[in-house]
């Protein structure tokens, strides 16, 4: 299984990676999550989609691309989110 670990800091609409635990390139921002969640939506065999209460983004998504192929599931899990507010004196 494939995991990756990233925070990621979005201020005014810009999206900063503060630290990735790997030197990959695919790392995941809210935006893309969304677009998975579509993808998901549209020619998955089974998803589970679940939102976050406040902000509304997926912060859990279950997929498995074909019921009859083993081992072709992806997962999308959002952990530790916190919001910052960055008009604070």
């Amino acid at each position: 299984m494939y995991t990756q670990t990233t925070l990621i800091m979005a201020q005014d609409g810009q999206t900063h990676f503060v630290r990735a635990k790997t030197n990959n390139s695919n790392d995941i921002v809210i935006d893309d999550l969304f677009i998975q969640a579509s993808k998901g939506l549209q020619g998955a065999a089974n998803i589970q989609i679940k939102y976050h209460q406040k902000y509304g983004f997926p912060e859990l998504i279950k997929v498995d691309w074909d019921a009859n192929t083993f081992d072709d599931e992806c997962f999308f899990e959002v952990v530790d989110f916190a919001a910052f507010d960055t008009n604070q004196s």
